[in-house]
């Protein structure tokens, strides 16, 4: 890969793989990413500037896509032929992650970031790019002409941006994919104002955040549509040797769990 001359635009396409590459470089024994590092060598060495942030925030960005990694090798041992369709996919590097040389990754998101991907990234015939809008629901009909489920839906750090109802419908549009399930993080009311704290340390505090759930069972409830509630899960509770971190570091994540700020959340369609 040659290397990238990025805007400030693109730039921010890079924000979460920044937590990734500092937990690889600086905790690999918790959760380390070969190709995040690989891309951060071809990045303008300002890009991966880590003095903005605390080691709790770095951190919090490795472990989202640490806690996806064990839900997606978990869906993948049962469904080796499956597909994962990973929504509003950023520069994330899922598929290196976890592929098993059998599933199907599609990444979907909008043009700009989807160019920006195939420029980084290349083609792959079993890391699919796909540019639509999660709520332009012909994205639904694609991903059937692309590949057969069952279907794993992930959306990391992606539901907060849009208003809630605009999150129930599309938890509600894609049962229409038939054996479907659904996994992302998310917070609670409290962890949201957290959260938008965070956004304002970055500098994007003009980044509006909508979305919350305070419990699943809740969430599902609103849905209906026969969605059941297959796991949710703190945060951290999938975080062992915490005490090799700060103290904040740690502080804040006993904190978060257990007053459940924030969580991952997997929802189903069709049989178990």
């Amino acid at each position: 890969m040659e290397k990238l001359n990025l805007d400030t635009l693109e730039e921010t396409l890079f924000v979460p793989m920044r937590g990734r590459v500092f937990c690889s470089r600086t905790f690999p024994d918790t959760f380390k990413d070969e190709k995040a590092l690989e891309i951060a060598k071809e990045l303008p060495e300002e890009y991966m500037n880590l003095e903005r942030e605390t080691e709790y925030t770095l951190m919090a960005s490795a472990i989202r896509s640490k806690n996806m990694d064990i839900y997606i090798k978990k869906f993948l041992s049962k469904n080796p032929n499956g597909t994962i369709i990973n929504v509003g996919c950023g520069m994330e590097t899922t598929f290196y992650r976890n592929d098993n040389g059998k599933c199907i990754f599609i990444e979907m998101d909008l043009e700009e970031v989807t160019s920006m991907r195939e420029k980084v990234f290349g083609k792959n015939k079993r890391d699919i790019i796909l540019t639509k809008s999660l709520l332009d629901y012909s994205w639904i009909e694609d991903v059937k002409k692309i590949a057969k489920g069952p279907y794993l839906i992930i959306a990391s750090g992606v539901f907060y941006y849009f208003p809630k109802d605009q999150i129930i419908d599309f938890l509600r549009k894609v049962k229409l994919l038939g054996n479907v399930e659904i996994l992302f993080d998310t917070v609670s009311k409290s962890g949201m104002k957290r959260t938008k704290k965070y956004m304002k340390q970055l500098g994007k505090e003009d980044a509006t955040m909508y979305f919350y759930v305070e419990k699943g069972k809740e969430l599902i409830n609103e849905i209906g549509n026969n969605c059941k509630l297959i796991d949710e899960h703190d945060f951290y509770d999938f975080t062992e040797n915490k005490s090799k971190f700060k103290f904040k570091t740690k502080l804040y994540m006993v904190i978060s769990d257990k007053l459940h700020m924030v969580k991952m959340i997997q929802l189903k369609y069709g049989d178990e």
